[in-house]
């Protein structure tokens, strides 16, 4: 599950950064305005994606050190 999360994160991060520096700006080329994004959620998406993806791995994390310190008691 750990590298799995990890996978995911690291994919996420891809993802943003293709974003940032690939889409928005091929967007501003073509339309000869600046684009609005008040109403275009949809780009937050892959920010709230990773958030969850860390908390993921964090409380993963946390659940393996509770598995094996409740090993040690047996």
């Amino acid at each position: 599950q750990i590298k799995l999360s990890q996978i995911g994160i690291f994919l996420n991060i891809l993802l943003i950064i293709g974003i940032l520096f690939y889409y928005i700006p091929a967007i501003e080329d073509t339309a000869n305005v600046a684009p609005d994004y008040k109403g275009a959620y949809g780009i937050y998406t892959p920010l709230i994606s990773l958030l969850g993806l860390v908390l993921a791995n964090r409380f993963i994390k946390k659940d393996e050190k509770l598995v094996n310190s409740s090993e040690r008691l047996r």
